[in-house]
């Protein structure tokens, strides 16, 4: 493994230009989903960036990274949003024009809009602490399983291009996402991390769709709705899928399973009667019950934390809203009240004391790719299925502005990443070190921009970046083990074996057509002063 020997040496003693103190961002870590080759584990190492600097850097690096997407902050900064008290419910509408999230408390006070609004919303679903919620995004058969910090900090997709994913929920313990999904044809009944990665079939039938899953409280059985036996029952099974047993065996439809908070009863909603209502059993299937009885169409029914009371969707009056009764039936009251549509409640189960976060704004476009790893090191090929090893990525308060893949054949394990003091308010720097550096090619606008080295490559590259953009503005490549980087007097010198120096007022200007001893860049416009 090589890098620049005596770069953190030189510049512990040699004074930055800015002389305030860097500042260690938090990185982009919250903000980024990595795709990888392999599935393979990645890390983040952020750049040392100039006092109040609103901008992130951050190198990437892992093994294959082919694709970088953006997980981008949701909704709008005009309150706060409690998200662990148990009074609160969650539900799915289009009021404003625009479906999304919303939460409010259990009276209907407090109501505020979470989550994008670009996209089909349905069947949020509270996490067991109350910080995050899992909910259906996307619009014919490409819906999607997402899942959202109610603090609006990221967002993020775990089933990426599912074939219609339906009704998410949470483990009791948070460990695991259950839902349905047709990947293979049918709805079927899948689990995953809450981070998209083990995704798994939990149950399988042939010609028939499993759909509308729900743990029980204990977390050691799952209820269902089936087509297996007829036009539609419950069904219950283990945790791991076997021993599917039919609850309903009733040939008018059955949806929405619903266990009570103690795992006693399952609420649905059923057709049976000739209409859609809100029914009650033990949760062996006996001694079912109508709750609701009206000509408009009752279902979704969500169960209250302490099990006194259901929410569910009605049109009742004409309209689309959320409603909630006694959990014997009694008592049926409107919690909204609006010409839009609302449906799909979900009552937090989270018991701890209430807190607030207040959301920030962010763009619309949430799940936007951002780079794929672009190709070929000269930028002649523009495919985007090259692995890389590293990528510097830039984000701001707008979201993910720049993207830089790092090219080179060195093995991911014998790279370093070594952040250098901010050269000024307004370029930062990294070397990048391991061998067989061919340069960086940078993301403008998709539009792919090499900057290349010098025949036979560089042991180690320094990258200076400019800190609120995230624009390559110097390449310097080096060889050997014997170099140095300095930073004095307005500029920065790095001394060595120098086999290409490249800056951004002419990029196809590579100025090591013979070997170089010294660099001088200039530290507040990153470009080249002298060479020698």
């Amino acid at each position: 493994m090589r890098a620049l020997a005596g770069v953190v040496t030189c510049l512990m003693v040699v004074a930055p230009v800015v002389p305030a103190a860097a500042q260690v961002p938090p990185g982009l870590m919250q903000w980024l989903d990595v795709e990888t080759a392999g599935g393979e584990t990645f890390g983040m190492t952020p750049l040392l960036m100039p006092n109040g600097a609103k901008t992130s850097i951050s190198v990437v690096h892992g093994a294959g990274i082919t694709g970088l997407y953006e997980l981008q902050r949701v909704g709008e900064a005009t309150g706060a949003v409690a998200r662990t008290a148990p009074g609160w419910i969650a539900f799915a509408s289009d009021r404003g024009g625009r479906e999304r999230v919303h939460v409010m408390r259990s009276d209907g006070t407090e109501m505020q809009a979470i989550g994008p609004d670009d996209a089909r919303t349905a069947w949020p679903d509270f996490s067991p602490d109350g910080r995050h919620i899992a909910f259906e995004y996307g619009e014919g058969g490409a819906v999607d399983i997402v899942v959202m910090a109610l603090d609006g900090s990221f967002i993020t997709n775990i089933t990426k291009g599912g074939s219609q994913c339906g009704k998410p929920d949470w483990a009791p313990d948070g460990s695991q996402i259950l839902f349905s999904s047709g990947v293979e044809g049918t709805q079927d009944l899948y689990v995953a991390r809450p981070d998209g990665s083990q995704i798994a079939p939990l149950l399988v039938y042939a010609g028939s769709d499993e759909v509308d899953p729900v743990w029980s409280p204990d977390g050691t059985r799952v209820a269902f709705r089936s087509t297996s036996e007829g036009r539609g029952d419950i069904f219950v099974c283990n945790a791991d899928g076997s021993n599917p047993t039919n609850m309903t065996r009733h040939p008018g439809p059955d949806y929405d399973p619903e266990w009570s908070p103690d795992g006693s009863q399952i609420a649905w909603t059923s057709e049976r009667d000739g209409n859609f209502e809100i029914y009650v059993m033990n949760a062996d299937g006996s001694d079912p019950q109508r709750l609701t009885d009206d000509r408009a169409w009752d279902s979704r029914p969500a169960w209250s934390p302490d099990g006194t009371q259901i929410a569910f969707d009605s049109d009742r009056g004409g309209r689309w809203n959320i409603w909630a009764m006694d959990a014997d039936g009694g008592n049926p009251h409107k919690i909204t009240d609006d010409r839009e549509t609302d449906h799909c409640p979900c009552w937090t189960g989270a018991s701890g004391a209430e807190t607030t976060t207040t959301p920030t704004t962010a763009p619309a476009d949430v799940f936007r790719t951002i780079i794929g790893a672009p190709g070929s090191d000269d930028g002649s090929d523009p495919t985007l299925g090259i692995a890389r090893p590293m990528v510097i990525a830039c984000h701001g308060a707008g979201g993910l502005k720049r993207v830089v893949a790092v090219a080179s054949n060195a093995q991911p394990g014998n790279m370093t990443v070594t952040p250098l003091q901010p050269l000024s308010d307004k370029l930062v720097a990294v070397v990048i070190g391991g061998g067989s550096m061919a340069g960086v090619i940078e993301d403008r606008s998709r539009g792919l921009f090499p900057w290349g080295f010098a025949a036979g490559g560089a042991d180690s590259m320094i990258v200076l970046l400019h800190a609120k953009t995230g624009r390559v503005k110097t390449v310097i490549g080096v060889t050997g083990d014997d170099a140095g980087v300095e930073s004095a007097d307005g500029r920065l010198v790095v001394r060595g074996a120098i086999v290409s120096a490249v800056d951004r007022r002419d990029a196809s200007l590579n100025y090591a057509a013979t070997q170089l001893a010294e660099v001088v860049v200039q530290s507040t416009t990153g470009e080249i002063a002298m060479v020698r």
